[in-house]
């Protein structure tokens, strides 16, 4: 777990650039290469959605988990700290896994 100011979790220091969101999803492009693209995409989608405090529900085709990936990255990139731990947190589990 990444540690930062506590406060940070309900008043957002600031947001992730366009380009930053961006830049993390070619990332994670990249790591979908190394398993099933669906469930990788449902991976990371889960983790954001926790950062942007909405709702996660299954995508219904890859095409779709796509998009809905990029969304729910854009809604968590108002709070930069919680975007950050999202995608490692993410990252996280998976080398546990």
């Amino acid at each position: 777990m990444l540690e930062f100011e506590g406060k940070w979790r309900y008043d957002s220091p600031g947001s992730v650039e366009t380009e930053v969101v961006w830049a993390f999803r070619e990332l994670i492009d990249k790591i979908c290469t190394q398993g099933s693209r669906k469930g990788l995409l449902e991976h990371f989608k889960y983790h954001f959605a926790l950062a942007a405090g909405v709702p996660h529900s299954t995508s219904s085709s890859e095409d779709w988990a796509s998009t809905d990936l990029y969304n729910v990255m854009t809604e968590a990139s108002k709070n930069a700290p919680l975007f950050i731990e999202a995608f490692y947190n993410a990252c996280e589990e998976l080398v546990r896994c």
